[in-house]
C-alpha cells in the first residue's frame, strides 16, 4: 500500500474538493449516465396505476427460471410533441436501475415481501422529448440474502405523459421491449448482508444506455404471470434522496497511480450509505477491487463487510458504477495485476 500516514489538511481537502467538482461537472457522459438531473417538474393528475401485475415481463430465455444475475431491458415510446408532465412507475423483482433517454433517474424498489410488493414513481418530464423516447432498466433478479427474498423474476413499467396540446400518452411494458443478459454486469457474489458486483469493462461501455443504441439483435421480452406477486401498490415511503459526495485519497492527490499489487484508501468525509462511481484509465485486463470500511486508524482502514466489488478493465479511459449499497466512510482500491490510474471517484449517499 502506498504511504498514507495522515489525512490531507482541511485546506488541501477543500481545494481538491473544488477541483474534483469542476472535473465532475465537465464530463457530460459521466454525469448524465450516473447522476440525476435538475429538480423535476410537478406532476399532473394522472390516474393511479391500477394493474401493474398485468404488465409484467421478463427475458424470453429465462422466463420463470431462477438463475441469479443482471438483465437489461429497453422500451421505446413515441411522443407526438413536447411534454407538459411525465410520470414513470416501475416495479422490479428484485432491484432495478433506471435511465430515460440516456439520463440516470434512480434505483429501487423498497425491500419487499413478494406477497406485498410496492412500485416506485419517478417524475421524468424534463427528460422526455418529441419523437422516440427510450426507457432502459437494469434488473437484478433471483437473489436471496438478508436484504432480498428469492422469487420469480419480473419487471413492470408504466409511462404516463401529458403533451403540450394536452393529449395524453400511456405506455406499459410489453412484448415490444427488448432484453439481454450479455452485459458488463456478471453474476454477483451473494452474501447474507451484501451483493458484490462482478463487472467486466471489456464487454461493453454501457452503450445500451444511449437512446441511439441498436438493440434489434436483442431478444424480445415475454409476458410473465403477474399472479406470482401479491397486489403491487404504490410506495409507502418517499423515494430515497441521493447526494453525490467526492471521496478524496488519503495521503495523496488525484489522479492516483496504482502499480500491480498497490492499493489506496479514499475518505468519503463522513459515514454514508450508498454506492461508488469510478472514472479511471488502464490497459485491458487489469483486475481492480473495491472494499468498504467504516473506520481508519493506525494507518489502516478497519471494519469491512468482507464484500469486494470487482472490476476488470478495458483499454483506455473508462468508468463503472456499483449496484449494491454499503454503509461506510472509507473505500480501498487495489490493482491486482497491472497499473491503473484513478481519475475521480464519487460516492452517492442514499441515506
Amino acid at each position: 500500500m502506498a504511504t498514507h500516514d495522515k489525512h490531507a489538511s482541511c485546506e488541501s481537502r477543500l481545494a481538491i474538493s473544488r477541483r474534483s467538482f469542476l472535473v465532475f461537472a465537465s464530463s457530460a457522459v459521466f454525469m448524465s449516465h450516473f447522476f440525476p438531473g435538475d429538480s423535476m417538474a410537478s406532476e399532473r393528475d394522472f390516474p393511479e396505476w391500477s394493474a401493474p401485475n398485468d404488465s409484467m415481463i421478463w427475458e424470453s430465455q429465462d422466463a420463470g427460471a431462477a438463475e441469479p444475475g443482471y438483465r437489461v431491458f429497453r422500451g421505446r415510446v413515441e411522443l407526438p410533441s413536447s411534454s407538459r408532465a411525465g410520470r414513470l412507475s416501475i416495479f422490479a423483482d428484485a432491484r432495478y436501475v433506471l435511465w430515460v433517454n440516456g439520463h440516470y433517474v434512480g434505483r429501487g424498489p423498497c425491500r419487499f415481501d413478494p406477497k406485498a410488493p410496492e412500485f416506485d414513481t419517478h417524475n421524468v418530464q424534463p427528460l422526455l422529448r418529441t419523437g422516440s423516447n427510450v426507457v432502459v432498466v437494469l434488473v437484478l433478479s433471483s437473489v436471496s440474502n438478508g436484504k432480498t427474498m428469492k422469487h420469480a423474476p419480473g419487471l413492470s413499467v408504466r409511462l404516463d405523459v401529458e403533451c403540450e396540446d394536452r393529449s395524453r400518452v400511456s405506455h406499459v411494458s410489453d412484448a415490444t421491449w427488448r432484453s439481454s443478459r450479455h452485459t458488463r454486469y456478471g453474476s454477483p457474489r451473494v452474501r447474507w448482508g451484501s451483493i458484490s458486483d462482478n463487472i467486466d469493462g471489456r464487454i461493453d461501455q454501457m452503450e445500451w444506455v444511449d437512446p441511439a443504441f441498436d438493440d434489434e439483435t436483442w431478444d424480445r421480452a415475454v409476458r410473465v404471470d403477474g399472479g406470482e406477486w401479491g397486489p403491487i401498490v404504490g410506495r409507502r415511503i418517499p423515494l430515497l434522496r441521493e447526494e453525490t459526495l467526492a471521496p478524496l485519497p488519503v495521503g495523496v492527490v488525484l489522479p492516483v497511480y496504482l502499480k500491480a499489487g498497490e492499493s489506496v484508501v479514499f475518505d468519503i468525509g463522513r459515514m454514508a450509505q450508498g454506492f461508488e462511481i469510478v472514472d479511471l484509465q488502464a490497459d485491458a485486463g487489469v483486475e481492480l477491487s473495491v472494499e468498504h470500511f467504516q473506520r481508519f486508524f493506525d494507518g489502516q482502514p478497519k471494519e469491512s463487510y468482507g464484500a469486494v466489488t470487482r472490476y476488470t478493465t478495458r483499454d483506455g479511459p473508462q468508468h463503472f458504477m456499483a449496484i449494491d449499497s454499503f454503509g461506510c466512510r472509507y473505500l480501498t482500491f487495489a490493482a491486482a495485476n497491472g497499473p491503473a490510474r484513478i481519475d475521480r471517484v464519487a460516492f452517492v449517499d442514499r441515506g
